[in-house]
């Protein structure tokens, strides 16, 4: 009788001590993909901040006279009266 309770006691005890390391390595795999994820998140957090900046300062630049002046002479060629525009093509600077 006292041998089956000592295998019984020695099975269980087994058992506990499995059951407490499975779940001790799933939850470090768990932890570790869950800090991963967070260094992710927190690299696109990074590039949002950026971008943000980025539109912000180009918004500030908008709202002045010569950078919207810059631009509609650069991009749309818009030329001011008595103005004349020459474009000089790419071919003709290779010759």
């Amino acid at each position: 009788m006292k041998r089956s309770k000592f295998r019984i006691r020695h099975f269980l005890l087994l058992l506990f001590v499995f059951y407490f390391i499975t779940t001790l390595v799933f939850q470090q795999l768990k932890f570790i993909e869950l800090k991963r994820e967070e260094q992710k998140l927190k690299a696109s957090i990074n590039e949002a901040l950026q971008e943000r900046e980025q539109l912000e300062k180009e918004l500030s630049r908008l709202n002045d006279k010569s950078y919207i002046e810059k631009i509609a002479r650069e991009q749309l060629r818009l030329v001011k009266p008595g103005e004349y525009i020459y474009i000089i093509s790419d071919d003709d600077k290779k010759q």
